[in-house]
């Protein structure tokens, strides 16, 4: 017994032991989200990519050649529709290969790759970079992860609509990893090169997805390929033509889904929205600020407190530099609020639920990230400054009490702030157990059971009885908007209205 009490006495398995039970708390606030998953059902948009998808639908068609007659149907959306070809392209594909009737994949998509990037891009940055353990790595980011998860500004729209959390989530998570990728690109030593060609091409294959996704993520993107483009060819002086190269790709693509013809469409429709470019880009800067001010809970002011001794001990293992706090802090902020451009300049709004949810994703980098970066300038300009509990090998179970004391209150606030309701695992618990989101999926099956009578060709339809929050995003309408009318097209209807 006195062996076991001095080991975990020692500083790693205390933090492992945090790393562990951190992991723990990740699973069980997952559980009732994938749970809750096979009750998902299509909405909106889905329709619409249903239909311009018939092509895919062809019986005996190969997956690939599903996939190959997708890039075709992609190109219609560029010329009429939307620019970005391959969100366009891995929506209708998933719609085709796996069907409305597996559309509980749905999160297998969107969730899971965000996860795993997030993870991904930690393991670059701070185990690769910095030289930090396995737990530390863990005890930094999977906190960030469950926040991101756990309080999304809309869960549906992050992670169970199709169209929306494809065009947002999934991009999102292709944008980390392609950041975690350039950044292990340049650290990395010599035995990487016997890698790198295949980095370089996955990474130009991301450029070319990124490219033709949404502008939110895409502007962000334009930013951080310049930036590594420069400092490759001014600082590092590493891969150099490979970087220039890349950004040269991504701007190429990014301009092909600007300059569509379907995104000329849509901004004609909205120019009365529209603001001028300068105007746009300092409402940008207000609106990304109000939006910083206005999340920074109790429980992200709570987690930004607990990582100092965790940043402080991974600084250490390095003699790096960290200069010009301040100005990274203004760099940082800009490509942060670059973000809020796009649908400032097209639209003069915040953006959508779907679009919010990114810039919650990043506002905790960006806050964390700031707050490693200064840390590492006060060690570096005051190398005798003590952290508590930051250089002491602390006693069992002090660390682990005091991070499962920081993980209990972080919950509890959560809990608090949105009375239990929209925090996503207690939310989609509560549904699945009283059988909510049973009943919805039920009344959904009903629906299409109407749908596919061909002894119907005008549908009513009953509104659903209830609304599950993790998976209710929109519903068919009392007249006929074009939700109704694209489902309509795609089942061989006539009318499809709601009833009053």
């Amino acid at each position: 017994m006195i062996k076991i009490v001095k080991r975990l006495m020692q500083q790693k398995n205390q933090e492992r032991l945090v790393a562990l039970g951190l992991l723990a708390l990740l699973f069980i606030l997952l559980i009732p989200l994938l749970i809750i998953s096979k009750y998902n059902s299509l909405a909106v948009d889905d329709y619409t990519y249903l239909n311009i998808a018939q092509n895919g639908l062809r019986e005996g068609q190969s997956v690939f050649g599903v996939l190959f007659t997708q890039m075709k149907n992609s190109y219609e959306c560029w010329s009429t529709w939307q620019g970005q070809y391959f969100v366009n392209w891995l929506i209708m594909s998933f719609l085709v290969v796996f069907g409305p009737e597996k559309y509980y994949l749905v999160i297998v998509f969107t969730l899971i790759p965000l996860l795993l990037a997030e993870l991904y891009l930690a393991y670059v940055v701070l185990v690769k970079g910095f030289g930090a353990t396995g737990s530390q790595m863990l005890i930094v980011i999977v906190p960030i992860m469950i926040m991101h998860f756990s309080v999304p500004i809309s869960l549906v729209e992050a992670y169970y609509w199709l169209s929306g959390a494809v065009t947002y989530t999934t991009t999102y998570a292709i944008s980390l990893v392609s950041i975690a990728l350039m950044v292990d690109l340049m650290i990395s030593a010599d035995a990487w090169k016997k890698r790198a060609i295949f980095v370089e091409v996955v990474l130009l294959l991301f450029s070319v997805c990124l490219g033709g996704s949404n502008f939110v993520p895409g502007l962000f993107m334009l930013l951080v390929f310049f930036l590594f483009a420069a400092y490759s060819l001014f600082v590092k002086h590493r891969h150099r033509i490979f970087y220039v190269i890349n950004l040269l790709v991504f701007v190429a693509c990014f301009l092909v889904t600007a300059l569509s013809p379907g995104a000329t469409n849509r901004r004609t429709e909205n120019a009365d929205a529209a603001v001028p470019a300068v105007k746009a880009i300092f409402l940008s800067l207000y609106e990304a600020s109000k939006f910083v001010k206005a999340w920074s809970f109790p429980f992200v002011i709570l987690l930004l407190l607990a990582m100092i001794p965790v940043f402080w001990k991974i600084i250490k293992k390095k003699n790096m530099r960290f200069p010009l706090p301040l100005l990274v802090l203004i760099i940082s902020f800009g490509m942060y609020a670059a973000q809020f451009t796009p649908n400032q300049f097209a639209l003069g709004i915040v953006g959508a639920y779907r679009v919010q949810n990114i810039y919650r994703y990043q506002m905790l980098f960006l806050l964390l990230g700031n707050e490693f970066y200064i840390l590492g300038y006060l060690h570096r300009r005051f190398p005798n400054l003590k952290i508590p509990f930051a250089d002491k090998i602390c006693k069992f179970p002090f660390v682990t009490v005091i991070y499962g004391f920081l993980a209990t209150c972080a919950v509890f606030l959560c809990m608090c702030h949105y009375a239990g309701s929209t925090l996503s695992s207690l939310s989609a618990y509560r549904d699945v157990r009283n059988g909510f989101a049973q009943q919805y999926y039920n009344e959904y099956l009903e629906r299409v059971k109407m749908f596919e009578d061909d002894t119907i060709q005008d549908v009513v339809l009953k509104p659903f009885s209830y609304r599950p929050y993790a998976l209710y995003f929109y519903d068919f309408q009392y007249s006929h908007t074009w939700t109704n009318e694209d489902a309509a097209e795609y089942y061989g209807k006539n009318t499809i209205i709601l009833q009053r």
